[in-house]
C-alpha cells in the first residue's frame, strides 16, 4: 500500500464487497470512500486486521445481547462463519440479507437497519 498505492486493492475488493445485483450509485459511493483513504490508513487497517487475535472466546464467555449480520452472498466472511458466531453466543441473534453481500448495510440498507432496530427494540 504506501509503495504502491490503493488502487489495485480498491479494484480487487470492490467485486468481493458488493454483489453483482448493487446499484451504480451504490458502487460509487463506496469506491469514493475507498478513494478517500490514505495508503497509510489502508495498510495500517490492513496490518490490524492480519494481526487480531482470536477473540471467540469473549464470544463464547459474554451474556450481553449479539447481532451477527451477514450477507447470504459474502465472500470475505462466509455466511458459515457468521453462523459460527452465532452459536457461539449465548445471546445472540443472526439475521442473514439474502441480497447483501460483505458490505450488506450499503447494498440493503433498509434491512440492515431494520435488523439493528429490532434488536435493540429488544434489549431495551
Amino acid at each position: 500500500m504506501l509503495a504502491n498505492g490503493t488502487s489495485k486493492l480498491i479494484a480487487g475488493f470492490l467485486p468481493k464487497a458488493l454483489t453483482d445485483d448493487a446499484s451504480a450509485t451504490t458502487r460509487a459511493h463506496l469506491q469514493t470512500i475507498l478513494n478517500e483513504q490514505t495508503p497509510t490508513a489502508v495498510a495500517s487497517a490492513l496490518r490490524g486486521m492480519a494481526l487480531r487475535s482470536d477473540t471467540s472466546s469473549v464470544l463464547a464467555a459474554i451474556s450481553l445481547p449479539v447481532l451477527v449480520i451477514t450477507g447470504a452472498k459474502d465472500n470475505l466472511v462466509l455466511p458459515q462463519q457468521s453462523e459460527n458466531m452465532h452459536k457461539l453466543a449465548k445471546n445472540s441473534k443472526l439475521v442473514v440479507i439474502a441480497d447483501g453481500a460483505h458490505l450488506a448495510n450499503l447494498e440493503q440498507p433498509d434491512e440492515w437497519n431494520q435488523a439493528v432496530v429490532e434488536m435493540f427494540e429488544q434489549v431495551l
